[in-house]
């Protein structure tokens, strides 16, 4: 049961940006970035696949896809706020932290494991459909 709870904190969490950003108040005071409507399409596109994971009942993959893809933002978060802070050394070695988390969970953990778990052993549990192995490769 944790599972879908953690699924629905990540969506409120991805729609929120999108949300807020569209919201002419908000708009207002917030900083208009030049990658403003690729965020907005990565922030609509992660919605997307938490609602299709849910509706698919692949609660416990979208789960884990969103903690691992979510672990290394506190590290980068944390090198912004050297970087703003002008700490120059702490702020690289989080970056080389960042960067190592970031490798290790999206190049080798998503896909050796929950990629190949969920396409070969996902088939004794839930019957697939072929939207659900395009979404995989979303992810």
């Amino acid at each position: 049961p944790y599972h879908k709870w953690i699924q629905m904190s990540g969506c409120t969490t991805w729609w929120s940006w999108p949300s807020t950003g569209l919201c002419p108040s908000h708009s207002f005071f917030d900083v208009k970035r030049k990658d403003f409507w690729e965020m907005f399409i990565h922030h609509a596109t992660t919605i997307a696949l938490i609602v299709f994971s849910w509706t698919t009942h692949f609660t416990r993959i979208g789960s884990l896809v969103l903690l691992l893809h979510d672990c290394a933002d506190p590290i980068l978060e944390m090198a912004k706020m050297l970087r703003y802070l002008n700490y120059k050394n702490s702020c690289d070695l989080c970056f080389v932290l960042f960067a190592c988390v970031w490798i290790v969970t999206r190049c080798f953990i998503f896909p050796i494991w929950i990629l190949t778990s969920t396409l070969y052993d996902g088939n004794k549990f839930i019957p697939m459909f072929p939207a659900t192995i395009f979404s995989m490769g979303s992810w």
